[in-house]
């Protein structure tokens, strides 16, 4: 049970509590990670970082010391600027 729990996103803590473990290791013996959790939680985790590093590096100026495109995009339609 503890394995279908965790399987299905579960809290390592939650599952403890369930079980009744007063420590998290013996909850940790009954719970097997399958490689299935594993790479879902790696597919959520590099999404997070992929959307955080776009982000950044459309605030970055180029090398020249433009802005880029994005940004003038959003600067030449700016509340009160001139076309």
């Amino acid at each position: 049970m503890a394995t279908q729990l965790l399987n299905a996103d579960a809290d390592l803590v939650t599952i403890q509590d369930l079980l009744g473990h007063s420590r998290i290791k013996t909850t940790q013996c009954y719970c097997q990670v399958s490689n299935l959790k594993v790479q879902r939680d790696y597919q959520q985790a590099i999404s997070k970082v992929i959307q955080r590093y776009a982000a950044i590096m459309r605030l970055i100026p180029n090398a020249d010391g433009s802005m880029p495109d994005n940004m003038q995009n959003q600067i030449g339609h700016a509340p009160g600027a001139s076309a």
